[in-house]
């Protein structure tokens, strides 16, 4: 049970990871048809794994709205999380911190990595909607296939230190 928990929580990461890569650009202007455009300018791993799936033009367009929707919202949770955990360094670094402001402070970051989480299952559970069961069922496959050929993410979470002390000058 825990395994397959382990599994769901790394492909949603993967999932938004994937949602939110610049790799699913897909431009919105006249032209050649969507798939053409899509082709041309994402490469990489999705738009390999976009003809793998036979993704359709408006398959391939509800993806790019849902992505471009998670980029702001994940963009906007990192930053108040980010902000919340520059605060929260600074106020421990000082000789005589307030631990109430350090407890509300810590509160706001978890209830903000709540909400990526709840933001991440929402991504995938609009992904699952787009998709048909047939290419929702192969692009887990994929994901899995990608997981054990790169394992999880490494390192602190948002490529930042754990809290060790005040922020770097600058």
């Amino acid at each position: 049970m825990i395994k397959n928990t382990k599994i769901i929580g790394y492909l949603c990461g993967l999932l938004t990871a994937f949602l939110l890569s610049g790799a699913a650009y897909v431009p919105s202007r006249e032209g050649p048809p969507l798939e053409e455009r899509f082709e041309k300018k994402a490469g990489g791993p999705f738009s390999e794994m976009a003809k793998e799936l036979k993704l359709t033009g408006e398959q391939l367009r509800q993806i790019e709205e849902n992505r471009k929707r998670h980029m702001i919202e994940e963009r906007r949770l990192r930053d108040e999380m980010m902000l919340n955990r520059d605060e929260l360094r600074r106020e421990l670094a000082k000789p005589q911190f307030d631990m109430e402001k350090v407890k509300l402070t810590q509160e706001r970051v978890k209830e903000l990595m709540g909400q990526e989480e709840d933001f991440r299952l929402s991504g995938f559970l609009e992904l699952k909607r787009i998709l048909t069961p047939e290419q929702f069922i192969l692009f887990n496959r994929k994901m899995e296939e990608r997981m054990r050929k790169f394992g999880p993410p490494k390192g602190p979470p948002h490529g930042r230190p754990p809290f060790d002390g005040p922020p770097p000058p600058g």
